[in-house]
């Protein structure tokens, strides 16, 4: 045997004891949010002994978000949760908190989240007119009013949003100024059923009172306003198609506050149409 060959065995067998160790203190970990809704992003940073969240908004200004975690094994994490978070710029990579081992051993955890685009708002009046989200030369008929069969179900969170049925490509209108502070257009997919529900292109325009329009459906790259510009009645946003839950190509237009982070309230609006101001679109004309 080489004279060196014991002190080999050796030291590959405390290499040996030393991997099983770090084996010992992996971590596990696992979010629980599912869907294609990319405006908010927490994910995990692993490392041996900690983990750090880190949240992104990269086509989003203001959302509110609730952080949970389903499973702490184990571990505990640097601030307090659950915890909710007020997102009021875009954020790229904000560490949010760190998740580390208590004692020696294996440790994991499970974290989800939930958001809705915008900021808590009292508002609820219908005290704006609102324009039509095309040209006055065009006439669309309304597929879907309030309180529609479809998915605008009375109780449900798009109750007094309207659809427009109108040819893909449509240049849509801001109904009301404001600026944007959510958007998305890389969406290429479209179909009749929920699970196709936030796979929609759209625009988001905050107004003065504290309220938004939302504009979805919108067709792949079929956005024309970029994230925080200011916007008046009037001014191009994007163009119509039907990216998301939609059957065919349109605007689904809705006003809404936002109540939580897994709530909002569409309200109720009225509209300068071609036959003047009104509280209702009902299904079926066309304005």
């Amino acid at each position: 045997m080489n004279k060196l060959q014991p002190y080999i065995i050796l030291l590959a067998a405390k290499i040996g004891v030393v991997f099983l160790l770090l084996l010992l203190e992996t971590c596990c970990a696992t979010f629980a949010r599912e869907g294609d809704n990319k405006a908010v992003l927490i994910e995990d940073v692993l490392t041996n002994s900690a983990a750090r969240l880190i949240l992104s908004t990269p086509n989003t200004l203001e959302a509110t978000v609730r952080l949970e975690f389903k499973k702490l094994q184990n571990a505990e994490t640097s601030i307090a949760v659950p915890a909710d978070i007020i997102v009021s710029e875009r954020l790229l990579r904000k560490e949010l908190l760190t998740v580390k081992a208590k004692d020696a051993g294996s440790w994991n955890f499970q974290f989800n989240y939930r958001f809705k685009i915008g900021l808590r708002s009292e508002k609820s009046t219908i005290d704006f007119v609102y324009s039509l989200p095309y040209s006055s030369s065009q006439k669309f008929a309304v597929s879907q009013g309030a309180c529609g069969k479809y998915t605008h179900l009375k109780g449900s969170q798009n109750e007094n949003a309207v659809d427009f049925r109108m040819p893909e490509g449509t240049r849509i209108l801001a109904s009301r100024p404001g600026f944007v502070v959510s958007l998305r257009d890389d969406s290429k997919s479209g179909g009749p059923t929920k699970e196709f529900a936030e796979r929609e292109n759209l625009v988001v325009i905050k107004h003065e009172d504290g309220t938004y329009a939302s504009y979805a459906h919108l067709k792949h790259k079929g956005v024309l306003v970029t994230l925080g510009q200011s916007v008046v009645a009037g001014t191009p946003i994007g163009l119509s198609g039907s990216t998301g839950w939609a059957t065919e190509p349109h605007l689904h237009f809705m006003v809404y506050r936002v109540i939580d982070s897994s709530k909002i309230e569409s309200l109720p609006f009225r509209m300068n149409t071609s036959k003047g101001i009104l509280g209702a679109l009902k299904e079926g004309e066309t304005y």
